[in-house]
């Protein structure tokens, strides 16, 4: 069962999980837990407004996909090799989800 996000982004933030694909244009509570994420783990999605810390949004945008590209070029060996990439794509598929909840 999913925790409201006022809870995943204190002690309780472990318990919840990345369950599908998630890339630009999407919508839904993981993305928002996605940004807060992004966000904890030093890839900030915005210094201000929408998106940055205590701002997060429900909305997959361009800021979104910036910042999971930029965690994706920092852990290339981690995340993309052994999916058989060799460039960052923006697309949270399973081995960044993967990555995220080992890391968070």
């Amino acid at each position: 069962m999913r925790r409201q996000l006022h809870e995943l982004q204190g002690e309780g933030a472990s318990d919840f999980a990345l369950y599908r694909t998630l890339l630009r244009g999407m919508q839904g509570e993981d993305v928002r837990y996605l940004q807060t994420l992004l966000n904890k783990l030093g890839f900030p999605v915005a210094s201000s407004g929408p998106g940055s810390t205590g701002n997060e949004t429900s909305l997959f945008g361009q800021l979104t996909h910036d910042a999971v590209v930029k965690l994706q070029a920092a852990h290339i060996a981690e995340i993309l090799t052994p999916a058989g990439l060799s460039a960052p794509t923006g697309i949270v598929g399973p081995a960044t989800r993967a990555w995220l909840q080992n890391n968070q």
